[in-house]
């Protein structure tokens, strides 16, 4: 999958760069910059889910992944 560039907060970066499915699951690998600190992060279909209000511009774009959790 491509990299999906998409900003946050002014200060915050979010990559995502993958999306797949394992064990039944949506996960994500992400790298997000918070100003110039890079973190790698793997979120789970719930972490997602908990993370919705936080980054809902994003869910948008990726919705069509969500799809791969079989539900």
């Amino acid at each position: 999958m491509d990299k999906i560039n998409c900003v946050v907060d002014p200060d915050d970066r979010i990559e995502f760069t993958h999306v797949y499915c394992y064990g039944g699951k949506t996960v994500m690998d992400l790298q997000v910059f918070v100003g110039d600190t890079m973190n790698d992060v793997a979120l789970g279909y719930e972490e997602m889910k908990a993370l919705r209000k936080r980054l809902k511009k994003v869910m948008k774009v990726i919705k069509g992944a969500e799809v791969l959790d079989g539900n």
